[in-house]
């Protein structure tokens, strides 16, 4: 397992599926196809992304599509569940809309098209300002408030084990093992999102700062180990 603090998201997340050689990759908010569009190739690659405007490439190593529309039209108009054919998302990339209820709503459904031992990975987790930080897009570096979904996640966790990765892929990255896809938030979407709204500006930040792994940190690479162990149970 090859991790240094200088690699990009895109770098993190294809070392991860080398590591993981997940059988369906999810990926929402594809931009330019970065990170999809790079091996290793899982036998079935998806993407979402309604500004998607490359085009996608052939390989032998596995089939890649992309939908240009927006993830809650892919799961509500059940598009996901036609594509997915009655098999599992083994490992997700969330990096959509950068607005903590969109996560939330992204992390919901694709928890529950998981299988025991999948794995999400969600961005930005660590912004580096509060221009970063802010609800409307100001600038090119954007993360948006996805940290607040951060804290709501360890707030109402109903089970899952979560590692906050934070001096790796530019701003950060919490990874969510699903141990069981049909753990539930004890919480309504509406309670959640009325708790992550109320926090103050990145008051969430030193929270999830204070539980941070270096991403060369034997505790980062046990989740991984761990993470793999828990797949072939």
């Amino acid at each position: 397992m090859q991790f240094s603090q200088t690699m990009s998201q895109s770098a993190y997340v294809n070392n991860v599926i080398q590591i993981h050689r997940p059988q369906v990759y999810l990926e929402i908010g594809v931009a330019t196809g970065r990170t999809l569009f790079s091996p290793p190739f899982p036998p079935l690659s998806i993407g979402v992304d309604p500004a998607f405007s490359s085009t996608v490439p052939q390989t032998e190593q596995g089939t890649i599509m992309v939908f240009k529309m927006t993830s809650d039209e892919m799961f509500d108009k059940g598009i996901i569940d036609e594509t997915l054919s009655g098999r599992h998302i083994d490992l997700a990339f969330i990096d959509g809309m950068h607005l903590c209820e969109y996560v939330m709503r992204d992390f919901i459904n694709t928890v529950a098209r998981c299988r025991k031992g999948s794995l999400i990975l969600i961005h930005d987790m660590f912004p580096k300002s509060i221009e970063h930080a802010s609800r409307e897009r100001t600038q090119d570096v954007w993360t948006g408030d996805v940290y607040r979904f951060g804290v709501a996640l360890m707030r109402y966790n109903p089970g899952f084990p979560i590692a906050f990765i934070g001096d790796t892929a530019g701003t950060g990255m919490a990874l969510v093992r699903v141990v069981d896809p049909t753990l539930r938030f004890a919480v309504t979407p509406e309670e959640m999102t009325q708790f992550m709204l109320s926090l103050p500006p990145q008051q969430g930040v030193p929270i999830l700062r204070k539980h941070a792994l270096s991403v060369k940190s034997k505790t980062h690479i046990l989740f991984l180990a761990n993470q793999l162990k828990a797949r072939r149970v």
